[in-house]
């Protein structure tokens, strides 16, 4: 059922990727019982399973549960979105009087470069 689903979704179960001692894997103990199960899974995107460093289970944290806490040591690395940055036309036409003779050089240099970023979309 939990494969059926993370199939679905495109997820990973991480826990299952580590190789650690019993003692790291379980996730709940039965109370009075020695039974020890994984029922706790933490899951990730397809995508960012190289992302996920580390899985396992903390035993003697005091969490009040007769659950293990479990962790993930993840690595991200966000990358900066560049956006197109639209030429300010009205600013440049507004600044310049054009019939000084450096503000007419200064708006067709705007001008071309404006013709060359649009060019190149």
């Amino acid at each position: 059922m939990l494969c059926d689903f993370c199939e679905r979704n495109g997820l990973i179960v991480t826990n299952t990727w580590f190789k650690k001692p019993k003692r790291r894997l379980y996730t709940w103990k039965a109370p009075g019982d020695w039974s020890q199960h994984q029922l706790d899974y933490i899951l990730v995107k397809y995508r960012f399973r190289n992302s996920v460093k580390n899985v396992q289970t903390l035993p003697g944290a005091d969490i009040d549960s007769d659950h293990n806490l479990l962790v993930a040591k993840v690595l991200t690395r966000l990358k900066k979105i560049i956006r197109f940055q639209r030429a300010d036309i009205d600013g440049i036409w507004r600044s310049c009087n054009l019939e000084d003779k450096a503000c007419r050089i200064l708006w067709k240099r705007n001008l071309v470069q404006l013709n060359v970023k649009v060019g190149m979309l």
